[in-house]
């Protein structure tokens, strides 16, 4: 039996969700979950000893909380065969912020409106504040190499809102094959500085995906995507997918680690 273990905020409950409509297509994978409320996840720390620990600015209160949703308040990776961190932030805006300049690079054969020194370093600078914003130490080499899996991007729907931060989304639906272009070289920039880590990064399979780059509006969880007219500016949940949305990443995760396509 494979030992899965998958931890993180609250975008762990789609893929817990999912595992119940799947896990009969791994039977040999015994697969176990961690969530915690986002402002306590972020406060928490993959120490290289792979425990998932809370940090000492945890209060006793959040610590009880954490208790009563997983009957722990921290997990150890070791012992697995394989451990997805859900959720982890990776900034999709600051790709997609390139984008509304129409065709930069590294779009083959366009005119572009920024150089690729310029996008680079807009890339590199991007990294950069992600990579600050994992609280995870150094992992040592050996088994398991933690994937850090990025947190869903915001689905189709948040388009309809006038919130500021949905503005990279609204702005760049004129300009889908560079947004899809940026979006696939921050990915990749990231991975790159994840292994020098000893971790791997992941996202969501871009099959999920809009041609403009925001996530298909069927993968949101139930009560999700909601536009309130009498309140244009309203942030609304365009975040939170839900059980076939959690399936689909399982099944790309567990495929990258060779864990086989199921039966």
């Amino acid at each position: 039996m494979r030992r899965v273990r998958v931890f993180g905020n609250s975008h762990v409950l789609a893929w817990r969700e999912g595992w119940a409509q799947v896990a009969a297509q791994w039977p040999d994978v015994a697969m176990t979950f961690f969530a915690l409320p986002d402002k306590v996840h972020s406060r928490y720390l993959l120490r290289g000893s792979l425990d998932f620990a809370p940090r000492r600015t945890v209060t006793p209160e959040e610590r009880a909380r954490a208790v009563a949703i997983n009957g722990c308040e921290a997990v150890t990776l070791a012992g697995h065969d394989l451990a997805v961190w859900v959720g982890l932030p990776w900034q999709p805006e600051a790709a997609l912020a390139l984008a509304q300049a129409g065709d930069p690079y590294p779009l083959a054969g366009a005119r572009p409106a920024l150089g690729p020194g310029f996008v680079a370093a807009a890339l590199d600078e991007a990294a950069d504040a992600v990579l600050a914003a994992w609280k995870a130490e150094t992992i040592p080499a050996g088994p398991p190499r933690p994937v850090l899996f990025g947190r869903p991007v915001y689905a189709a729907t948040c388009r309809g809102s006038g919130h500021a931060l949905y503005a990279p989304w609204r702005d760049t639906q004129a300009h889908g094959a560079a947004a899809m272009a940026l979006l696939a070289a921050h990915r990749d920039r990231l991975s790159a500085r994840a292994a020098a880590l000893g971790l791997d990064f992941a996202v969501q399979p871009f099959d999920t995906l809009d041609d403009a780059g925001a996530t298909q509006a069927d993968w949101l969880a139930e009560g999700g995507g909601m536009v309130d007219p009498a309140d244009s500016a309203a942030r609304g949940d365009h975040s939170h997918m839900n059980a076939g949305f959690g399936a689909r990443c399982i099944a790309a995760v567990l495929g990258r680690a060779g864990f086989g396509a199921g039966a």
